[in-house]
């Protein structure tokens, strides 16, 4: 009985920790890596630009873009920071310039510029979007997570069709974050379960001398104790591993993740690009109850969504799927 109360309390303390864990990652935590990030290396009192600075300065932007248009990055930049002598607090700037460092796979600045950014602005779609996928080459998972996340949020409220090359970032990270964390937990559980069989072994060896009973009676009962202490860890390891993504949670057309559902006049929920595309390329109606609708007819299906996004983080072995 005091071997299965330490397993009991071990095993109490392991999931208050990791409980704790995720409450840190999700609250605070992510609050901490918002403040952060958007804390530049440094500030000065600059004076406001004239209208005559602020001209040129949309002028040297424009030439930028013209080069990033051609595929001339470093033109691009020197422009841009050009216009940034002139305008230091311009964000749209910044963020321009971190594109132009995405392009260069030069993630450090990208990651530079998208917090000072965030800094001025911290709903800026972009910067937060480069910000993440910086973070994520400089394998700060969590805080990348957290950007991208803010992004697709952003996204979503302005219906930018960015949307979706977000997510696919996003769902990239998290299944990252997921490994690491499950190989972590694996290990954990495989050093706990040999420190578990340890103690048995050494409480077997202590009662052997003061067995009662008939010692097949005894062996029985160790054998049966091996077995459910197996149970227990195998029950723990198969949380760990990846399954198949509940249907409802699923496009019926795809057959992948909901990452944009929409309902039907009947009910039915769809992936909003997957369904448009059959309405074009099929028919107007409904795939399964064949009801005839329109594309204006379509209403996001909200709670879907977020449901979906709770089963994920619930079960983020699915983040695969969505790659």
């Amino acid at each position: 009985m005091a071997f299965w109360h330490c397993c009991f309390r071990m095993h109490q303390d392991q999931s208050q920790h990791s409980s704790d864990t995720r409450q840190t990652q999700q609250g605070p935590q992510q609050h901490r890596f918002y403040q952060s990030s958007h804390r530049p290396t440094s500030a000065r009192v600059r004076p406001e630009p004239n209208e005559r600075d602020k001209q040129a300065a949309e002028a040297l932007k424009m030439e930028g873009n013209l080069y990033f248009g051609k595929a001339k990055y470093g033109a691009a930049i020197e422009k841009y920071t050009e216009a940034l002598t002139l305008c230091p607090d311009w964000s749209v700037l910044l963020v321009n310039r971190a594109m132009c460092q995405k392009k260069k796979e030069a993630w450090s600045l990208v990651q530079q510029d998208a917090e000072a950014a965030l800094f001025m602005d911290s709903k800026l779609l972009k910067a937060h979007y480069l910000l993440g996928m910086a973070l994520r080459h400089a394998k700060q998972l969590p805080e990348s997570v957290f950007h991208l996340r803010q992004a697709l949020d952003l996204a979503r409220e302005s219906n930018d069709n960015i949307k979706d090359e977000i997510w696919h970032e996003l769902a990239q990270v998290e299944f990252m974050h997921w490994e690491d964390r499950s190989a972590q937990q694996l290990h954990a559980q495989q050093q706990l379960q040999q420190r578990m069989q340890q103690v048995l072994q050494l409480q077997y060896h202590q009662e052997a001398t003061g067995a009662q009973g008939a010692p097949g009676n005894v062996q029985q009962d160790q054998q049966s104790e091996r077995a459910a202490l197996d149970q227990v860890f195998q029950a723990a390891k198969q949380k760990l591993t990846p399954g198949e993504p509940a249907s409802a949670f699923t496009c019926p057309l795809t057959m992948e993740v909901f990452r944009d559902p929409v309902m039907t006049p009947s009910g039915l929920s769809y992936e909003r690009s997957a369904l448009l595309e059959h309405i074009r390329k099929v028919g107007a109606f409904d795939p399964i109850t064949r009801q005839k609708m329109t594309a204006g007819q379509l209403v996001t299906n909200i709670a879907l969504r977020s449901a979906t996004l709770q089963y994920l983080d619930e079960h983020p072995w699915a983040w695969a799927e969505c790659c």
